[in-house]
């Protein structure tokens, strides 16, 4: 989601260092498709989770695979760099 921020902040020329920003997207993106299998899953992704007041719950979640939650913003940024 960050680098699908980033994405947009270039393209709309909202921030002040876009080669900065520029190559953070770069490194995120690289990082993010190393991730990515075949079916375009992404690994690794934390479990969504609600609200509790325990860090360790917030660091104990699982990590899986192929979950919305890195998959959505992965478009996004996907869209945001087509653009």
């Amino acid at each position: 989601m960050f680098a699908y921020a980033l994405a947009e902040g270039i393209a709309n020329g909202w921030l002040d260092d876009a080669q900065k920003a520029r190559a953070a997207v770069e490194k995120a993106w690289t990082a993010l498709v190393g991730k990515m299998d075949g079916y375009g899953n992404i690994a690794d992704v934390c479990a969504g989770t609600g609200w509790k007041n325990s860090r360790e719950h917030y660091l104990g979640r699982p990590r899986v695979n192929g979950d919305p939650h890195a998959q959505a913003p992965m478009l996004w940024l996907c869209n945001a760099l087509m653009q």
